[in-house]
């Protein structure tokens, strides 16, 4: 079998010649799966349709091997696959050739400060990981500093010493990162780092005024590389570059005149917007999408389920999905989030997708952080206008504490008593606090109705204060009492029975 690169898209006449002499305006810190099977795919779109006349030029951090990228001459495949809206099979695959070239950070700065000094550049984008935003203190010398802003601060700074000021060379800098405010998070270490290098105040005037840095949210799911013999899909050429990703879509941009001009496809391609505002996509995705996975994964573990589809396939947590979305999280989100109920259809369809293995111990890794930025403000929000507590919610707090409560530590690995006969390894950056909580219940010393509530009132366990609702204590306990005396799932059969489903 032939290899993907572009000899083998020339000859087979599925790329036209023109688009690789487009020039590079976009400079792209990452190459992983997310960016390669969302972002690059729309600028890929956007070209396909004759929408856009630009490449993009990755930055590699995490190794200086690009060999996998230049051996395809930077040509990839995206499949996508997953359900339409009537649940049938949707399959589809594309080939990415809007992706320039690949540099080496670490290996190739002079290339990369060309690149920044390149006048048709217009677009930094990145994903670097929420820790890669980190700031730690750097003098700009060379080489060029180790971290992403303090890289990227250097980089605009040579940039604006190379055109002398000049307002016209400012960028769009888009970070898509997960984390809300990514944008302004950004842009604060980037003025933090040029403070430091003491950086003079005409530079921090262009960045202010000639550059914008847009907050930015990211919604598919890429679960990696295509896997060879997966059934549903097979390419006719060799593509170790290959990746595979779900059908939704959506890279939501806060941005302004300047970040439309420079992606002047906006609105035109399905899954780009660039808004003066994406409060209203946030929301909808960490309420719903991601609360919705938080409350109920805990819930689903302990019924048996391995994965979101297994999840998604047993009745009682089916039901109870319906329970959470309609009773619970969308009746919170009027007037917040307009398009949320259309969004819940589509997560419904999302959840369900049989090309995509989402394990549950994934998603209930750093549960303990994720269940109060994602779920604490529905539980406040539904007190505050219903003056009661969300039952279902309630539930998967409940169901969450019961299965993180560790009982050993092994070469510093907490494990909490599985419901099934095998130890549930607690993957949470504040295990050992749990553990700590938890080793008076197990010596005897105290009871579960002792424990609970000193869990929801440590300040170091549970910032939000959620925690601290009347009567949420108490709700808590009397369900983690049940669990023990019967068992999650029978407990949630007996809520269920018991809960109209309907508002």
């Amino acid at each position: 079998m032939e290899k993907l690169n572009r000899k083998y898209g020339l000859e087979h006449g599925s790329i036209p010649d023109r688009v690789f002499d487009y020039p590079v305006r976009v400079a792209q810190f990452g190459t992983g799966v997310l960016l390669r099977g969302l972002v690059d795919l729309i600028f890929q779109q956007a070209v396909d349709h004759g929408l856009y006349q630009g490449r993009i030029a990755m930055i590699k951090s995490t190794s200086p091997d690009t060999g996998p990228f230049r051996e395809q001459d930077n040509i990839y495949t995206v499949v996508v696959a997953g359900l339409d809206a009537q649940q049938n099979p949707l399959v589809s695959s594309h080939l990415i050739t809007c992706i320039d070239r690949v540099i080496s950070a670490t290996e190739e700065e002079s290339e990369l400060k060309t690149l920044f000094t390149n006048t048709d550049l217009e677009i930094v984008v990145s994903n670097v990981t929420e820790i890669g935003l980190d700031y730690r203190e750097e003098a700009f010398s060379v080489p060029l500093p180790a971290s992403y802003p303090g890289k990227l601060t250097a980089l605009l700074y040579h940039r604006f010493k190379t055109f002398k000021g000049d307002p016209s060379k400012g960028l769009s800098i888009i970070p898509t990162e997960l984390l809300s405010d990514n944008g302004k998070i950004l842009k604060e270490r980037v003025f933090r780092h040029a403070g430091f290098n003491h950086l003079e105040t005409e530079f921090l005037q262009w960045l202010e005024e000639a550059c914008d840095f847009c907050d930015s949210l990211v919604d598919r799911i890429v679960p990696g590389k295509l896997k060879p013999g997966n059934g549903f899909i097979t390419l006719p050429y060799e593509d170790a570059l290959a990746v595979q990703t779900e059908p939704y879509c959506l890279w939501a941009i806060q941005g302004n005149a300047s970040t439309i001009k420079r992606l002047p496809f906006a609105g035109k391609i399905e899954g780009l917007v660039v808004s003066h505002s994406i409060q209203s996509f946030r929301e909808q995705k960490l309420r719903l999408l991601n609360g919705g996975h938080t409350a109920l994964s805990p819930i689903a573990f302990q019924a048996g389920c391995q994965t979101v589809g297994q999840m998604m396939d047993h009745p009682l947590i089916a039901a109870s999905l319906e329970v959470l979305g309609e009773k619970e999280i969308l009746p919170t989100l009027t007037g917040l989030a307009p398009d949320a109920r259309e969004f819940f259809l589509q997560m419904k369809t999302r959840w369900r997708n049989p090309y995509i293995v989402h394990e549950l111990k994934t998603i209930l890794a750093q549960s303990t952080t994720k269940m109060q930025a994602r779920n604490g403000d529905t539980f406040i929000r539904y007190f505050q206008t219903r003056g009661a507590l969300p039952e279902m919610l309630c539930f998967g707090l409940a169901a969450f504490l019961y299965l993180f409560r560790p009982h050993r530590m092994e070469e510093g690995l907490y494990f909490a008593p599985g419901s099934h006969g095998e130890d549930f390894e607690v993957r949470d950056q504040k295990a050992a606090l749990l553990f700590e909580h938890w080793q008076p219940y197990y010596r005897n010393q105290e009871k579960m109705e002792d424990t609970v509530p000193l869990l929801l009132s440590d300040p170091h366990l549970f910032e939000h204060p959620f925690a601290r609702l009347p009567g949420l204590a108490d709700k808590i306990t009397a369900l983690m009492l049940a669990f023990r005396k019967t068992s999650v799932p029978d407990q949630l059969s007996q809520l269920l029975n018991s809960v109209p489903q309907h508002a």
